[in-house]
């Protein structure tokens, strides 16, 4: 449902020619429904990058942000991006 109202939306923006800003803590729709993403962190923008290149993203609040988003292959696992993290491993209930 989400993605229809998204895909809607994006017609009409596109037929207005006009922008959008997006708030959302879900970088897995951001990445898909966006162009450029910029992250913010206690009210400053910490972090400004094209939306296909938010895995290579540099500054840890977006690395967590990344690493909390649920991941398909392990969704009752934390997601780490660092595999030095103690969660990297750790089931999510015991």
């Amino acid at each position: 449902m989400r993605q229809q109202v998204l895909s809607i939306l994006n017609e009409q923006l596109a037929r207005r020619q006009t922008g959008l800003l997006f708030i959302s803590h879900d970088l897995n729709l951001v990445s898909r429904f966006c162009d450029r993403v910029l992250v913010m962190y206690a009210g400053r923008i910490v972090e400004e990058i094209r939306a296909e290149r938010l895995e290579q993203a540099q500054h840890p609040y977006t690395q967590a942000l990344l690493a909390s988003q649920p991941r398909l292959h392990h969704p009752l696992y934390a997601a780490c991006a660092d595999p030095r993290c103690q969660l990297a491993h750790r089931p999510l209930f015991s």
